[in-house]
């Protein structure tokens, strides 16, 4: 396959990824990955690269969130909870001040 044309460079993304994808289960292919991006990088321009990086912190960035609802969903009925008891103040007590003359002495 000698791709010209937008059409057929997508085409040919559409035929390695199906192709690359087969071996998604293996535990190699994370860097599998890692090193073919790094490979094919390497002949691009800062800025070609920086957008492929910009890509590649969105699907991260996806991930993580999507990563953090799941978590979130489960975790909210494990969160330990605060338990207040409720007392009783005593309200007929007019007799005594919280200070109890202090400022008596003040200066």
């Amino acid at each position: 396959m000698n791709p010209k044309t937008k059409e057929e460079f997508d085409a040919f993304k559409t035929a390695l990824v199906e192709r690359i994808e087969t071996f998604k289960t293996s535990r190699h292919y994370a860097g599998m990955v890692e090193a073919l991006a790094t490979e094919l990088c390497r002949s691009l321009k800062d800025v070609d690269i920086r957008k492929v990086s910009s890509a590649l912190s969105r699907i991260a960035n996806d991930k993580q969130r999507e990563a953090k609802a799941k978590e979130k969903k489960k975790g909210a009925s494990k969160k330990p909870s605060v338990q207040v008891s409720s007392s009783t103040i005593d309200t007929t007590d007019y007799g005594g001040a919280y200070d109890d003359g202090d400022y008596d002495d003040f200066m």
